[in-house]
């Protein structure tokens, strides 16, 4: 598949077939977002795949925030919903990885490096899309939690978790996201 094409078919994928994907692809994919634009060569990024043990202790974790927050405890059924819908989001993917930034007390560097890894990320979703996989970029309230830095041993001074991405095989057809017309974003300056 060419790159245009491969664009056309990346999809933000909410629900995922039990899968798996090649070591080879997931590299690959790590290595395509290596290659995205960074000012001064920083190369800011920091990518952590996160393995079976600890996809179960965040989808605890998850389970346990949900929880949290809620008025009641829940009844047997809505429990059942609950683990049903954190087995689909963090267990069913083919892989699940953690994109991670520098960070640097400079702020226009932080701006720069952070710009850096989201062109990363988009790397890494077209460059699976080109293989048949979709991606999810997940930023959440577990992305901030201290927690799932202790979990994924990220020294939280050094590195931020910009996001998770999920990795598989979408479940059902390939979800169509409408996009405004060019002309909604375009302008021209003589």
């Amino acid at each position: 598949m060419d790159a245009l094409e491969a664009i056309r078919q990346r999809r933000t994928a909410h629900s995922y077939e039990p899968s798996t994907i090649s070591d080879e692809d997931l590299r690959e994919a790590l290595q395509m977002a290596m290659l995205a634009p960074n000012h001064k060569l920083t190369f800011p990024w920091k990518f952590v795949i996160v393995g079976p043990e600890s996809r179960q202790a965040l989808k605890e974790q998850k389970k346990q925030e949900a929880l949290a927050k809620r008025a009641t405890p829940p009844t047997d059924a809505e429990l059942a919903k609950m683990e049903e819908q954190l087995q689909q989001k963090m267990i069913h993917p083919a892989a699940l990885v953690a994109f991670c930034c520098a960070r640097n007390d400079d702020d226009y560097r932080q701006r720069e490096d952070y710009a850096a890894v989201c062109c990363g990320i988009q790397n890494f979703s077209i460059a699976l899309a080109a293989k048949g996989y979709q991606t999810k970029w997940g930023s959440g309230r577990v992305t901030r939690s201290p927690e799932t830095y202790e979990l994924l041993n990220v020294d939280s001074s050094r590195f931020e978790i910009v996001g998770f991405l999920w990795v598989g095989k979408v479940k059902g057809d390939l979800p169509f996201q409408m996009r405004p017309p060019l002309e909604a974003a375009l302008s021209y300056c003589p």
